[in-house]
C-alpha cells in the first residue's frame, strides 16, 4: 500500500506490503549473549574453581594477593615486609594488615614501566628450599604488543600474604629477574 509520494519518491508501508521486516536488534542481544555464554562453558572458557587457583588458602604453600596496583612501587624493584613498605618507598592504600601479619605479608614492587596494563604476578608456585626458606618468584606481566595502552609511567606492586605456609619459614626469599631479597633473617634486613 502506498502511503505517500513526494518529489517523485514513493514510500510504502512495510506492514501492508508483506515485505520481511528486519529483526528488532535490542531483542536479539540477550539471545546472542546467552549463546556466547553457552559456548564459553562448552569450550572451557571459564575460571578455575577457587580451590585450584594459585593463591588458594587451603594449599600449604599458596600465598594470596591482598592488594595489587599499578602506581604503588618504588622506582626500583624492591621487596620488604609490609610494615616497612612506607619507608621503602611504597605508596599503599591504608587498612592493609601489618601487626598480625608480621614477617608473613610482603610488599613487592617491580619498578617502573613505560606503559599502563602492567602488573606483578607469581612466576611459579612458591616452594621451600632445603634450609626451610620460602622461595617466592614474581614476574611483571605486560599487556599484549597489539593492545591499546596509555603511554604513562606505571609502578606495579603487590602485597602478598604468605601466611598459608604450614609452618613459619626461617626466611622468605623473593626473586624477580636478576634481583633477590631475603626477608626475615633479621628484622629489617633484605638484600
Amino acid at each position: 500500500m502506498i502511503r505517500a509520494a513526494r518529489n517523485g519518491q514513493t514510500w510504502c508501508d512495510p506492514d501492508s506490503t508483506g515485505s520481511r521486516q528486519r529483526p528488532h536488534w535490542p531483542s536479539v542481544w540477550p539471545s546472542i549473549g546467552l549463546l556466547l555464554l553457552a559456548l564459553a562453558e562448552v569450550f572451557g572458557c571459564t575460571q578455575a574453581p577457587e580451590a585450584s587457583r594459585p593463591g588458594d588458602s587451603t594449599s600449604p604453600l599458596s600465598p594470596r594477593w591482598i592488594h595489587r596496583g599499578d602506581q604503588c612501587s618504588p622506582k626500583e624493584a624492591r621487596a620488604v615486609e609490609l610494615d616497612q613498605a612506607e619507608t621503602a618507598g611504597f605508596s599503599l592504600p591504608p587498612g592493609l594488615p601489618t601487626a598480625e601479619a608480621k614477617g608473613r605479608t610482603l610488599a613487592i614492587g617491580v619498578g617502573r614501566f613505560p606503559t599502563g596494563g602492567c602488573s606483578v604476578a607469581l612466576a611459579e608456585p612458591p616452594r621451600r628450599d632445603g634450609d626451610g626458606t620460602l622461595v617466592v618468584r614474581v614476574t611483571a606481566t605486560e599487556p599484549p604488543a597489539d593492545a591499546a595502552t596509555a603511554q604513562v609511567l606505571t609502578y606495579p606492586c603487590g602485597v602478598l600474604d604468605v601466611r598459608g605456609a604450614e609452618e613459619d619459614p626461617a626466611a622468605t626469599r623473593v626473586e624477580y629477574e636478576d634481583k633477590v631479597w631475603r626477608i626475615g633473617d633479621e628484622p629489617g634486613e633484605g638484600y
